[in-house]
């Protein structure tokens, strides 16, 4: 088992960050897997799913769209949880 498995969402993530980390792993697609798709290494998708950094908003375009996401529907989801 990966590393990325074992561990759940670090605490206090951005709730978009939180919900593509989920999707991510309810797809059976490793951190590795992910970066392939979107062009970046394993090491950058650990950190942003640590919450050690943030991707940009075009990485993290890329990410919602390899999981079946539109960006619209994630930042509509944010500001939602947020009223």
């Amino acid at each position: 088992m990966s590393a990325d498995r074992r561990n759940p969402a670090a605490p206090g993530l951005h709730p978009v960050i939180a919900q593509l980390v989920q999707a991510r792993k309810d797809q059976n697609l490793s951190q590795e897997e992910l970066a392939e798709a979107i062009g970046t290494s394993q090491s950058a998708v650990s950190c942003w799913e640590s919450g050690k950094r943030r991707p940009s908003f075009a990485s993290a375009a890329r990410w919602a769209e390899v999981l079946g996401f539109r960006p619209f529907t994630l930042v509509r989801h944010e500001e939602a949880s947020q009223s």
